[in-house]
């Protein structure tokens, strides 16, 4: 059933087409458009900028989740308590948010994991390209920051955070662990997090945003619609057929204005014949009289220009006749004009009755192509002077070669200067090859362009075997072919000089360590052509700077901790104790009557007490434990992740080895140990030095109790 009439219809299709073909109809038509656009726009920008920030929420919690995973495995890790670490990692992912924990160690290999089976040391390798550089890797080329990636696994959105473990001095000191202090990533601990609710809360925090800008978008361009349709429409600027009569009354004024004035503007219309009268005009019958003029004038132009040139050249025919020289090339020879022309120039200039060896006139027109040489010349003052030589052809109508130029150009400068390069080359090239320090020049793609004997001998390789390689394949070191290798960072500021230190592996496997310095090698032309190393060896100083510090941290008779090694690790082992709010405990112990020994046995054996002393608390504690010498006959021991309840446990182990050590038959005398015991509590904390002076009290106080 319809409910408009048919001319109700018409009129409506009519007043439709009417507006769409308008000017206001079609500008309202674009601002519609242009809002749907817009609208578009606004929500793309609001969605992508609400799930880049929800996601940034997500990581930086993801960020701290994973940092508090880390302490709660640190001190299990340092203990290698495998089954506890196993056992809380399996309940810290017992929840919705965290799905799965692995820990990888260096090589890639999943060492713990939330997912107890999923702990194979057979892992594919393409599961660890996001961490490592390249397979086959070592720990080194591990990611130094941390990272993290959104995996989505069907309706389920995953986010999984890389957090690498470093190796701390309490890694690389403790005698249970077998990391190298040098090594700076052991692993990655591998947290998974659901993020299934970002697009959820993304969606409804969309809706909530993006009403308001995309309202008042469409109010804006339904109001200006509005505007139009009112105020523009009843007033057309100017009306279609005003515009067509103005037009062509304009056209028909310009086409009838002077038909026939003979004033033609376009260039075509200009007539051929006025311009092929220039070409001609004044062109004259070369023959006769006038023309012997201008063949005489020519010849006298040539002849001036030959003389002019400064250098010497000759022309000479298929005979070898000079039929052509220039005042330059009389003047070098020294030899009158008239005795050169039309005189063979083998015999005139060289007395020689043949042609001379390996002419290159004779080579010019052979061939047909120009030909040259260097050669050093006589001159008529009796000297000598360099010339390059230079052979053109000239050929005749049948392409024949008819005669030859000699051109001649005086390069004696040019040889001293390339004597004297020569010379200077030789002796850097010697520097270059007798330098103390080993030395490589690389280009800019780290291609080895020369080395000198010292790095051969360094690396234990053949010239041929180093020249065309690159520098990470011939010797390499830890920064190589990673954003902090020191060369690719000199590439982006060539003006600098870089100096480092590397430990690079030697060709018999021993380590060694180099300062190298670095700096732009640059051609005559200012252009960068590639970098020279210089790599001086430092190994033996290094190995003094090692022994030094140990010395400077170790006790030289007990080999245990000094007190400013014992000082520096107990610091570190009490901040830990407050991040993890635990106890410490510290052991101060006095070797009884250490002066009556030095009297009646002589120091040796005092001395011989104090390494016996050492023994039994290297016998009795871990070797992870930290045991130190602090004075003449005072020893203190700070036992790693002990408290008060089992110290009792670890005095009675003390005491049990001291008496089985007073019971061997070859005992002269009996050591004695006074202890005393102090507690630290994260909830009153304390200095270090208050607690030292806490437990000698107390160490006091029991020796004193056994005098009474």
């Amino acid at each position: 059933m319809c409910f408009f009439g048919k001319e109700t219809l018409l009129s409506l299709k009519r007043s439709l087409n009417s507006f769409v073909h308008s000017a206001v109809g079609r500008l309202i038509i674009v601002i519609g458009l242009f809002s749907i656009f817009g609208s578009g726009i606004i929500l793309c920008v609001i969605s992508h900028d609400e799930k880049r920030n929800l996601t940034e929420q997500a990581v930086e919690s993801s960020s701290a989740s994973s940092e508090l995973i880390k302490r709660s495995i640190r001190h299990l890790m340092l203990t290698r308590n495998p089954d506890a670490l196993q056992n809380t990692i399996e309940n810290l992912a017992g929840n919705d948010d965290i799905k799965r924990i692995r820990i990888f160690d260096s090589r890639g290999i999943v060492a713990y994991s939330s997912r107890p089976k999923e702990i194979n040391p057979y892992i594919k390798r393409d599961m660890c390209a996001d961490c490592h550089a390249g397979h086959g890797r070592s720990s080194e080329a591990l990611l130094e920051n941390r990272s993290w990636r959104i995996q989505e696994e069907g309706k389920n959105k995953n986010l999984i955070f890389l957090d690498p473990v470093y190796n701390e001095p309490l890694c690389y000191t403790a005698e249970c662990h077998f990391h190298l202090q040098d090594r700076r990533i052991l692993g990655l601990v591998e947290t998974e997090f659901s993020v299934s609710h970002i697009d959820g809360r993304s969606n409804t925090k969309l809706r909530n945003k993006a009403f308001l800008p995309i309202a008042f978008f469409w109010l804006t361009s339904l109001m200006a619609g509005f505007f139009l349709q009112r105020f523009v429409q009843p007033r057309p600027l100017i009306h279609a057929k005003g515009m067509t009569m103005i037009a062509g009354w304009e056209f028909g004024r310009n086409a009838s204005a002077n038909p026939a004035d003979g004033s033609v503007l376009c260039p075509d219309a200009v007539p051929s014949a006025s311009w092929n009268t220039l070409g001609t005009k004044g062109s004259r019958d070369p023959r006769g009289k006038e023309g012997e003029k201008r063949l005489g004038m020519e010849e006298l132009l040539v002849n001036t220009a030959f003389d002019s040139i400064r250098d010497p050249f000759i022309i000479l025919d298929r005979d070898y006749r000079i039929v052509k020289a220039n005042e330059a090339y009389v003047e070098m020879r020294g030899i009158p004009l008239t005795d050169l022309m039309n005189a063979k120039c083998y015999e005139v200039i060289y007395g020689n009755d043949r042609k001379c060896n390996d002419c290159v006139i004779e080579k010019t027109f052979r061939s047909g192509d120009p030909c040259a040489k260097d050669k050093l010349i006589k001159l008529k003052c009796g000297g000598e002077a360099w010339f390059e030589i230079y052979t053109y052809p000239i050929h005749d109508e049948q392409g024949d070669v008819s005669h030859v130029i000699e051109y001649l150009r005086d390069v004696t400068d040019r040889k001293k200067t390339e004597k004297t390069m020569k010379s200077e080359y030789l002796e850097l090239e010697q520097i270059f090859e007798e330098a103390v320090d080993a030395m490589c020049v690389i280009d800019e793609k780290f291609t080895i362009l020369r080395v000198n004997n010292k790095f051969l001998t360094l690396v234990g390789r053949t010239r041929e075997d180093t020249v065309g390689q690159r520098c990470r394949n011939v010797f390499p070191g830890p920064e190589c072919g990673s954003p902090n290798c020191h060369l690719t960072k000199m590439l982006r500021d060539p003006d600098s000089v870089i100096h480092f230190e590397s430990e690079r592996s030697l060709e018999n496997g021993k380590g060694a360590h180099f300062i190298i310095t670095a700096t732009a090698f640059r051609g005559s032309d200012g252009e960068l052509i590639g970098i020279v190393e210089d790599f001086k060896d430092i190994s033996e100083r290094k190995e003094k700077e090692n022994k030094l510090r140990s010395l400077s941290l170790q006790d030289e008779l007990t080999g245990l901790c000094n007190r400013r090694g014992f000082m520096a690790l107990a610091c570190q082992e009490l901040k830990m104790a407050d991040r993890l709010q635990r106890g410490v405990v510290l052991l101060y112990s006095d070797l009884d009557g250490l002066k009556n020994i030095n009297d009646s046995l002589g120091h040796e054996e005092g001395d011989r007490a104090l390494k016996e002393v050492a023994s039994v608390l290297k016998a009795t504690f871990r070797s992870s434990d930290i045991i130190a010498r602090i004075g003449g006959d005072e020893f203190v021991v700070m036992p790693t992740g002990a408290d008060a309840d089992n110290i009792d446990m670890a005095a009675a182990r003390l005491h049990d080895n001291v008496a089985l050590f007073n019971s061997r038959p070859d005992r002269k005398y009996k050591i004695s140990l006074s202890t005393g015991v102090a507690c630290y509590d994260p909830k009153c904390p304390c200095s270090l030095n208050e607690l030292l002076i806490k437990a000698d009290t107390l160490m006091y106080e029991e020796k004193r109790s056994r005098r009474v």
